[in-house]
């Protein structure tokens, strides 16, 4: 259908610029094969203005009406033969200003719908049980056992490539080409999204959240024993042999007497 609109308007002038978008970011499966998923295609047309009502017309026959664009290839004065606006070139909009008033409209629907991605990662995911720290002597509970695996995992930085579910995720589209997917806002960057560590424990009060950062230390001691023995390159980074804690004054009794046990 493209090729006939380039082939149908005579104008050296047209030119179309192509994106593609991913409907449904959760359905992707991690598999290093490529599988077929469904996308939305975006099509800027950029032209003569004289040629404004002839590519109105073509689209017009195939039941197609042209929307505002979402991105500014070039800033050029906005013409739109499906929507009123003015044929003054003095007065109409700048694609840029277009394009400015779209996106802060979609940026408030993200938004929204990003709240219920981020329950999702929180409340379906079903962690695995993290081994009991040998220095800690208290039964660690099954939930306090997941929040250190949590803890665990977020001290590693972003799961990208990971099976489990994280902000991040990387795929491979049809063409070969890495993208990083924010699960979260469902957008797309090329980019590899800048690393970041460490993660909270929001557990209501009571539920051992103490107990379970005490055992977060424990594992980190546990692990710097072991390096100990593997060999070190002067070019790493020195590991820290130490956790510091810094809690208000008032919870000083409740992290003595966990410490204590």
């Amino acid at each position: 259908m493209i090729h006939d609109l380039l082939d149908d308007v005579d104008n050296d002038e047209l030119v179309l610029y192509v994106m593609c978008y991913l409907d449904d970011i959760h359905s992707i499966q991690r598999s290093s094969k490529f599988q077929q998923v469904e996308c939305r295609l975006t099509i800027t047309v950029y032209g003569s203005v004289e040629d404004t009502t002839e590519v109105g017309n073509w689209f017009q026959q195939y039941e197609v009406y042209l929307q505002d664009p979402l991105v500014c290839h070039q800033n050029a004065p906005y013409y739109n033969p499906h929507k009123l606006s003015s044929e003054d070139p003095g007065t109409c909009l700048m694609l840029a200003d277009v394009v400015d008033q779209s996106t802060s409209h979609i940026q408030l629907q993200d938004i929204n719908s990003g709240l219920d991605m981020l329950d999702l990662l929180s409340s379906r995911q079903i962690l695995d049980e993290a081994r009991q720290p040998k220095a800690i002597l208290s039964p660690l509970k099954k939930h306090q056992k997941q929040a250190l695996t949590f803890m665990l995992r977020r001290e590693q930085g972003w799961g990208a490539e990971d099976a489990h579910a994280d902000v991040w995720r990387k795929i491979d589209n049809d063409l070969g080409r890495r993208l990083f997917v924010n699960m979260v806002s469902e957008t797309q960057q090329v980019e590899e999204p800048p690393q970041f560590y460490g993660g909270i424990i929001a557990d209501p009060m009571g539920l051992g959240k103490t107990l379970t950062m005490i055992a977060l230390a424990a594992t980190d001691l546990e692990e710097d024993i072991r390096a100990t023995y593997q060999e070190w390159n002067k070019n790493d980074d020195p590991s820290v042999k130490a956790t510091l804690i810094i809690i208000p004054p008032p919870l000083l009794g409740s992290w003595e007497e966990q410490l204590v046990r």
